[in-house]
C-alpha cells in the first residue's frame, strides 16, 4: 500500500495565483476609478460652495448700491452706504489678470485713495459684467479647478438707486 500525503500540485497553485490576480486587478481598477470620481466631485463641490460665497459677497454689497458702474467687462465700481459708518463706500470688483485668476473686491471710502483688497477667489477663468441703467447687475463667472469648470450666473438690482 502505498502513502500518498496530501499536498498541492504545481498546477494547483499557479491556478489560484492566477484567481487571486484577475480578483485583485478587478478590485483596483474599482478602486481607482471610485477615487477618480469622488476627487471630481469634491472639486466640483468646492467650485459650488465658491461660487456661492461669491454670489452672497456681490449681492450683499450691489443690493445697498447707490450706483453701479461698468469699468470694462471684468470690473465694475459701486458706491454704496453699506457698513456701521455712514460713510459712502466704492467696492471695485475685478478679475485680475495675471497666472493666478484671481477675483478681487476692493473696498475704499469715498474721500480716500487707501482700501483694503480681499481675494473671492482663485479659479476665475471667466468674468463677466452687464450694467444696465446703472442699477441693474447681470453677472456671469466660470469657475475651473483642474479641469473641472462650473458657471454661475445671477441678477441683482440695486434697491437705493
Amino acid at each position: 500500500m502505498i502513502n500518498r500525503k496530501s499536498a498541492f500540485t504545481l498546477v494547483e497553485m499557479i491556478i489560484v495565483i492566477a484567481i487571486i490576480g484577475v480578483v485583485i486587478g478587478t478590485v483596483t481598477s474599482i478602486f481607482m476609478r471610485g477615487n477618480k470620481v469622488i476627487s471630481h466631485s469634491n472639486i466640483k463641490t468646492d467650485l459650488q460652495i465658491e461660487g456661492q460665497k461669491i454670489q452672497e459677497k456681490i449681492t450683499n454689497i450691489c443690493m445697498q448700491a447707490t450706483n453701479i458702474e461698468a469699468i470694462n467687462d471684468e470690473e465694475i465700481n459701486v458706491k454704496s452706504y453699506s457698513g456701521e459708518d455712514d460713510a459712502e463706500k466704492i467696492f471695485t470688483i475685478k478679475k485680475e489678470n495675471n497666472d493666478k485668476n484671481n477675483l478681487v473686491i476692493k473696498v475704499q471710502n469715498s474721500e480716500s485713495d487707501s482700501g483694503t483688497e480681499m481675494i473671492m477667489s482663485s479659479n476665475v477663468s471667466k468674468l463677466e459684467f452687464y450694467v444696465e441703467n446703472n442699477k441693474i447687475l447681470k453677472v456671469h463667472i466660470i469657475l475651473e479647478k483642474k479641469s473641472i469648470s462650473y458657471s454661475l450666473d445671477f441678477i441683482v438690482i440695486a434697491r437705493n438707486k
